[in-house]
């Protein structure tokens, strides 16, 4: 009998299905990409103010929403995934039977078509369509980073996961090469089969899928805000030695699917892979500055210091405060231009403007800045 080979990853019918609909998609994605920029410029910079409560340190958050280059690129990709997907769950069940539950943990295996079918079935698996990364300078802040989203409102829309990782159709694959060959030849460790997984290894950050939450919508969005009610964010959390390696791993083994990657590239992996792993765990030893918090002038300052206030007491920003550089220049002359001075004065205000509103019925937290002089 001839010896059974693996099922190679192609796309098994013509894509003909795919462009009908990213044709179909295009126009939904044309009318919602203005308000998806909207959100994700506001997510950007509230962000930033979540960061600020507890004086984390990190570069400048970045944020994109997907282009359509990369979505049609993605679609593709996904497709054929889906595909193989398939292709190699039917072998596998031809030989063996069984072995999503037995080895991934999860049975039933897929049904119907492996074509994507509606546009919005295809809208679903871009949950980074909006996405934005959180870059820190020490590993040891991102439990603490975690803990801030949660209490600013950002709920899970997904089970959070970290980067990379294998996905289901390679540890199939995977494992359909040891029923082949034998469990002699290699241990059953579930890796990928050209040995990319075991040997760079060295990204490590935290994927979140995340709800934008309420609060920060435009008090005037209107019909708009059934966009902003369905749309999600993907948020990676890393640290600057990981964004780094991220980029060389990312340019050198997912830009160069249609290849094998070098003897060198694998070299340059495994050399920047230790060397990202020692740095951070050397890194782990340091952490945010807990120092005094200081007297500021720049009135950046008293702005995320009153974006901070909304954000711990879950309300949305009034589209402009009265008179910040006024008032400014009032602390800043009376000494209380430091954060651990002005917030109990903030509070306080808060909760007699809160009095005054359920008094005449109205917001009136656009005068916020004058109640706490």
């Amino acid at each position: 009998m001839p010896e059974e080979t693996i099922p190679s990853p192609q796309l098994l019918h013509p894509t003909d299905k795919l462009d009908e609909l990213l044709a179909k998609f295009k126009p939904i994605y044309q009318d919602k990409l203005p308000e998806w920029q909207q959100c994700l410029d506001v997510v950007a910079q509230d962000l930033g103010h979540v960061l600020a409560q507890e004086r984390v340190q990190h570069i400048p958050i970045a944020a994109r929403v997907k282009t359509w280059k990369s979505i049609t690129v993605t679609a593709a990709r996904r497709q054929r995934d889906k595909l193989d997907d398939k292709e190699v769950r039917d072998k596998m069940g031809d030989r063996v039977g069984h072995f999503e539950e037995k080895h991934l943990g999860y049975g039933g295996g897929t049904s119907g078509s492996a074509h994507f079918q509606t546009p919005g079935e295809l809208e679903r698996i871009f949950h980074d369509m909006l996405g934005a990364r959180i870059t820190l300078y020490f590993p040891n802040d991102k439990k603490k980073v975690l803990d801030l989203l949660k209490l600013a409102g950002y709920e899970e829309a997904k089970a959070a996961k970290r980067m990379g990782g294998l996905n289901d159709s390679k540890r199939l694959r995977k494992i359909l090469k040891e029923s082949l060959t034998g469990p002699g030849d290699k241990s059953k460790d579930h890796l990928d089969l050209d040995g990319r997984e075991k040997q760079f290894s060295g990204y490590s950050a935290l994927h979140l899928v995340v709800k934008v939450p309420k609060r920060l919508r435009p008090r005037d969005l209107g019909d708009a805000a059934k966009i902003w009610d369905a749309t999600s964010l993907e948020i990676q959390v890393g640290t600057v030695i990981m964004h780094a390696w991220s980029e060389v791993e990312h340019d050198i083994t997912y830009k160069t699917r249609d290849r094998a990657v070098t003897d060198g590239e694998k070299g340059l992996l495994d050399i920047l892979n230790g060397l990202a792993i020692a740095s951070e765990i050397g890194l782990r030893s340091f952490h945010s500055t807990t120092d005094e918090l200081p007297f500021v002038t720049a009135l950046k300052e008293l702005r995320s210091w009153l974006h901070q206030l909304y954000i711990q007491n879950n309300e949305s920003t009034p589209t402009a405060w009265v008179d910040l550089e006024f008032v400014w220049e009032v602390l800043i002359k009376s000494e209380n231009n430091k954060r651990d001075l002005f917030m109990p004065l903030a509070k306080s205000a808060w909760r007699m403007l809160t009095a005054l509103e359920g008094k005449h019925g109205r917001k009136l937290d656009q005068l916020l800045p004058y109640v706490i002089l």
